[in-house]
């Protein structure tokens, strides 16, 4: 929802960053389900890699369109997308045991 609003309002000031957010959005989520469906830890791990890549990616894209000024309220979105690289980060060293 936070990520779906803040597109929203970025799309009014800059359709072309509003569109990176939606996309890395949607990737994150779409990687990280494909990670779960792995069974090879080297499989999961290499989607969980791409997966916090986007996750960081809307983290910035967040930043960049508070630092435009295209929206005061960044803060639920960028806390979603720390917690989001968080999980991620735990998946991909929990992996390093897996051999």
């Amino acid at each position: 929802m936070a990520g779906q609003q803040l597109a929203r309002t970025a799309r009014r000031h800059d359709a072309k960053l509003a569109d990176q957010i939606s996309r890395a959005a949607t990737s994150t989520v779409l990687n990280l389900n494909e990670g779960i469906g792995r069974r090879q830890p080297a499989d999961k791990r290499s989607r969980y890699d791409i997966a916090l890549g986007e996750c960081r990616e809307c983290g910035a894209a967040g930043m960049l369109a508070a630092a435009y000024g295209y929206s005061d309220d960044v803060e639920p979105f960028l806390a979603l997308a720390d917690r989001m690289g968080a999980m991620l980060y735990r998946f991909r060293e929990a992996l390093d045991g897996w051999r």
